[in-house]
């Protein structure tokens, strides 16, 4: 049932984006047909009045240079005029008409039948052929004829010379068939009909196709999506399977995102294990002891050793609460820091007593203790968990029989601090990762079994936070360090 309403609801959503398309695109080929069609309709009416044009100044050419050569103005007889005009034969059926001054018909051609005498022209438009020197009739009425069908005729005033020096004026129209121009742009407006069906057509059916493919496209997205949502993540969209390179850059990201998620949450899965046996170790060290003392196992006389490890264990265990704690702060922004005057190399004391018997296991000397107090500026707290995630590191890391070293400097801008240990070091590839969440050194996995990798993390945060700089330097087999730059406090401080 859910399956065919989704095919339902897909199938509208494809119709939708069809019907859109396909509204848009009705209206531009219709108005492009239309445009296409009205400039077309322009273009040959142009041509059929230049046509007009040339074919009366013809005529009036041709009357004008009949008259030159006889003595007389009787000497155009109306069967040479006509004969003159029924020469003219560029375009189809021409009917001419000749006028005096006075507006009177005084030479038809053969194809028209009304009587010359029933034929005239107004004053008015007798007053703009003297104007312009050319008029052009809409229909037969301004012929004076009882036909008041639309017409296209030009007319044109000449003057000719007569034999005594006296000049005449004429007025010649000649009418072409309106049938011919009806007929094109009938023919126009068919064939415009017919090409805007098939464009349509085509346009729709290749429309219809790419909105069906696109929605395949969206479709086999939401799928996946929807796999997501329900925390499958196994699947992944191929970019090479889809021909839209549109959409290359959403496929990439959900795959990005889908990753981002999967490796999530086995990062999550590996935290709460991390967490849950580097809280159990402390614990058990603590109720071990604890119960010893309690129990009488422990004599008197130790007692104070049990305690101070005790102490330790209770130390780390507050600072691996702490760095969750302030691990959630910082991504909710609500970390405070207090930042006030100390000395580092307490600090620094205190936490590598804390790995005393750790120090002792693998055989390792520890340089650097002795050098002059270095005051720093920041919050004592915070700083001392970068000190406990540096020196955790140092000691975890460094080769059996090694060094760990420290270095405390002043210099004019501010202070440096520095931990160095001997060992296997990080290679150059992995350096600019190791201050990424939950982000471990391939080859320092095997040594690091309870590590949770976010030491580093939060230890670039607190400084970043104190507006410090943190550096790693390294050389594969031989050492690496960890120096931490920290500014001076400032008179607005």
């Amino acid at each position: 049932m859910k399956q065919r309403k989704r095919i339902s609801v897909n199938n509208r959503k494809t119709r939708v984006i069809f019907f859109r398309f396909a509204a848009i695109e009705i209206f531009i080929l219709l108005a492009a047909m239309i445009i296409l069609s009205l400039y077309s309709i322009s273009m040959y009416k142009t041509s059929v009045y230049n046509s007009f044009t040339r074919n009366t100044n013809i005529i009036v050419t041709a009357l004008s240079s009949h008259c030159k050569g006889n003595e007389s103005r009787q000497a155009l007889t109306d069967e040479e005029a006509r004969i003159i005009f029924n020469g003219v034969n560029n375009f189809e059926n021409p009917v001419i008409y000749l006028f005096d001054e006075s507006g009177t018909c005084i030479i038809t051609s053969d194809s028209v039948k009304t009587p010359v005498e029933n034929i005239s022209i107004s004053s008015e438009i007798i007053s703009e052929l003297k104007d312009k020197g050319f008029y052009t009739l809409n229909n037969y009425s301004e012929l004076n004829i009882d036909i008041s069908a639309p017409i296209i005729c030009q007319g044109t005033a000449f003057s000719i010379t007569e034999p005594d020096e006296s000049i005449t004026q004429y007025f010649l129209f000649v009418r072409f068939q309106s049938r011919v121009i009806d007929l094109f742009i009938r023919n126009i407006w068919i064939c415009s009909l017919l090409l805007f069906i098939v464009l349509l057509s085509i346009a729709l059916i290749i429309t219809y196709l790419l909105v069906l493919k696109q929605m395949r496209t969206v479709q086999e997205i939401a799928n996946v999506s929807k796999e997501y949502v329900k925390g499958n993540f196994s699947k992944m969209l191929s970019p090479d399977n889809f021909s839209d390179t549109g959409y290359e850059e959403i496929i990439c990201n959900l795959n990005d995102l889908a990753y981002a998620v999967k490796n999530s949450d086995t990062q999550r899965t590996e935290f709460i294990s991390n967490v849950s046996h580097e809280l159990r170790t402390p614990m058990t060290i603590i109720s071990g002891y604890v119960d010893a003392i309690l129990d009488g196992t422990i004599q008197k006389g130790k007692r104070t050793q049990y305690l101070s490890i005790v102490s330790a264990e209770m130390q780390r265990l507050k600072i691996l609460i702490s760095s969750m704690l302030n691990l959630t702060k910082f991504d909710n922004g609500t970390l405070q820091i207090n930042l006030q005057d100390f000395v580092i190399n307490d600090i620094v004391f205190r936490t590598i007593l804390m790995f005393e018997s750790r120090l002792e296991k693998k055989n390792i000397s520890v340089k650097g203790l002795d050098a002059d107090s270095l005051h720093v500026w920041g919050d004592p707290d915070l700083l001392g968990q970068v000190i406990y995630n540096l020196i955790e590191n140092a000691v975890k890391f460094v080769n059996i029989n090694g060094t760990i070293s420290f270095r405390f400097e002043q210099h004019e801008n501010g202070t440096e601090f520095a931990v160095r240990n001997t060992g296997a070091g990080i290679p150059a590839d992995e350096l600019p990762k190791i201050f990424e969440r939950f982000y471990k050194v391939d080859s320092s996995r095997s040594q690091d079994k309870t590590g949770l990798g976010l030491g580093l993390n939060i230890t670039r945060r607190i400084i970043n936070l104190h507006k410090g700089q943190i550096k790693v330097e390294s050389e594969e087999h031989k050492y690496t360090e960890f120096i931490i730059c920290l500014s001076n406090k400032q008179k607005s401080d």
